[in-house]
């Protein structure tokens, strides 16, 4: 069934976008920083999908530390490996609330990975895509998976 992350109000289905949830991961006791692996193919590639939701700290600058966080891999990656990067900014909107963010993805020619993270309140929602598509079919793929989600759902109502 729907898995209900109860701090932040997000839940996680059985399926996402042609793929299905195969693991639920808690990353701490009280199970507010967690991974949900979500495993497929579209148009014969394989996909894995890693969903986090975890606390975003109290940091005023919490957004850029994770950000050189998320950076400071994809330094790594590229040294070993013939990649390109793109880089861009987040917004998503629903029912009048928006959660902002950035997204890096890395094409190394014959696999396409994209991380994108979305700062929402107290929370922090990366969606972490391996996959065997091109790069704009797997930022169409992100892009969905964050649809069916919604991350405002963790936003305070005022």
């Amino acid at each position: 069934g729907i898995y209900l992350h109860v701090g932040s109000g997000i839940s996680f289905p059985e399926q996402i976008a042609n793929l299905t949830r195969t693991n639920i991961h808690a990353l701490d006791k009280q199970k507010n920083n967690i991974a949900i692996d979500y495993e497929g193919f579209i148009s014969k590639a394989p996909i894995l999908a890693t969903l986090y939701l975890y606390p975003a700290g109290t940091d005023r600058d919490r957004s850029e530390k994770e950000y050189k966080h998320n950076m400071t891999e994809v330094d790594m990656i590229k040294r070993m490996a013939d990649v390109s990067v793109i880089q861009d900014s987040l917004v998503y909107n629903q029912d009048g609330k928006t959660v902002t963010g950035y997204s890096i993805v890395m094409d190394a020619k014959r696999m396409t990975s994209l991380l994108n993270l979305y700062e929402c309140g107290e929370w922090f929602f990366k969606v972490r895509i391996s996959s065997g598509l091109d790069p704009a079919a797997t930022k169409q793929l992100a892009q969905s998976i964050v649809e069916a989600i919604a991350p405002t759902k963790a936003l305070k109502s005022d």
